[in-house]
């Protein structure tokens, strides 16, 4: 992927470690290892934040079976801190406090992204 130019998408929806850690530090960790792997021009924010009903809720079934009754809820009503885009400030303060600089930031944000995509479709 990293040698061809690729961008991978880091998503919040499979980060989550057992035990007693947050999705936060689970999903910087996350990030840290991608970074760590292919550099920071290939990483990206791979949200898949979407609406109620949706792949991102059957996801988190799929994920989490023995939650259906309890938590069903849970990744989309923001108590994982990601459910929602108006949650995004929590991703960028996560990634602020592991100490990427505004520039790393920026692409893992999009830019990445933005830079994949003028390459592909040639604009």
């Amino acid at each position: 992927c990293a040698e061809k130019g690729g961008v991978i998408g880091v998503t919040p929806f499979f980060a989550k470690k057992k035990g007693s850690s947050t999705l936060t530090d689970d999903l910087m960790d996350q990030i840290d290892y991608t970074v760590d792997l292919v550099g920071v021009d290939h990483v990206g924010f791979g949200s898949d934040l979407e609406f109620p009903n949706s792949v991102t809720r059957g996801c988190y079934i799929w994920k989490y079976p023995e939650r259906i009754d309890k938590t069903y809820f849970t990744p989309m009503d923001g108590s994982w801190g990601y459910g929602w885009l108006e949650y995004m400030p929590n991703f960028t303060k996560g990634l602020v406090a592991r100490g990427y600089s505004d520039a790393e930031i920026r692409k893992i944000l999009g830019l990445n992204f933005l830079r994949l995509f003028k390459k592909v479709w040639k604009t």
